[in-house]
């Protein structure tokens, strides 16, 4: 993967960890919801992961949206590599995103892990136990060590992913 592709995956991971922990409906709208991360969330996150700051603000309280979310994640990383966030040299990164074998098998390895959480997230509630959302690094972490367990760890030089 490239740098492009590595930093926009850790976005992606970041917004899908805010995603699930987060998102609530949006009371009168039909199939609409928004992420909305609680104060001491967003201050536990941000003390710890700074570099998230402003995939932070531009998602917390927003309603949530395919378009939304990549361009606030294409955004993001074009910030961290000092890339104009707009024009040719984006379109071309963001093309060269979409056919990034290693990028896709890991993006889909990591919904596929959130489908188990999911599937257990929704045993737990039905014991009525509560979880407490784990913080962006913990989250990290447990994908880290799931995808070794599949055999398929990040690709060599990636350690600072997680």
């Amino acid at each position: 993967m490239d740098d492009f592709a590595e930093i926009f995956f850790r976005g992606a991971r970041y917004e899908q960890w805010m995603r699930f922990h987060f998102m609530r409906d949006v009371p009168g709208k039909d199939d609409t919801a928004l992420i909305s991360v609680p104060h001491e969330a967003a201050e536990r996150s941000l003390r710890e992961e700074p570099e998230f700051a402003m995939l932070l603000t531009a998602l917390d309280g927003s309603e949530i949206s395919l378009e939304r979310t990549r361009d606030a994640i294409a955004a993001w990383a074009c910030s961290r590599l000092g890339i104009a966030g707009g024009g040719k040299e984006l379109a071309e990164r963001m093309r060269r995103l979409a056919g990034d074998r290693e990028f896709l098998r890991l993006m889909d390895m990591h919904n596929g892990w959130i489908q188990e959480l999911a599937n257990a997230d929704v045993a737990q509630q039905n014991s009525n136990e509560s979880l407490q959302a784990p913080s962006f690094s913990a989250w990290s972490s447990a994908f880290s060590r799931w995808l070794e367990d599949q055999g398929s760890p990040f690709p060599s030089g990636q350690d600072d992913m997680r």
